[in-house]
């Protein structure tokens, strides 16, 4: 499956390009187009961990309401408060993201859902 979304974004950054290159656009439009194509700002309220399990386990604790659990997951910094912030994808899996989050600091890699990202 992971191949299978490879194909989708080379087919989506081609599609960028052409619609580029047919508009009479140079290659700077083009660029981009496919930095567009993967980078953005994350939807609000959304949550992203350093690792999948540390995700699933948030999800849990939300659908359970156990909202200690899920704290303890901010507080131990396995999980963090991304709505607003810039990201750019890494990798897509069935139902999760993985993306790069830039803060004003640097970045870090986290794992969200694929609603979180706009499209």
């Amino acid at each position: 499956m992971k191949f299978i979304g490879y194909i989708y974004v080379a087919a989506m950054v081609g599609l960028f390009v052409l619609i580029g290159v047919f508009s009479g656009g140079d290659d700077d439009r083009a660029s981009k187009a496919q930095t567009v194509a993967s980078a953005g700002t994350i939807s609000d309220h959304s949550i992203g961990c350093l690792a999948k399990s540390d995700y699933d386990e948030f999800v849990t604790a939300a659908r359970n309401k156990d909202h200690a659990q899920g704290q303890a997951l901010l507080d131990s910094l396995r999980c963090f408060h991304i709505g607003g912030s810039r990201y750019s994808l890494v990798e897509r899996s069935w139902f999760l993201v993985q993306i790069r989050v830039y803060g004003d600091s640097g970045s870090l890699k986290l794992w969200t859902s694929m609603e979180s990202i706009p499209r």
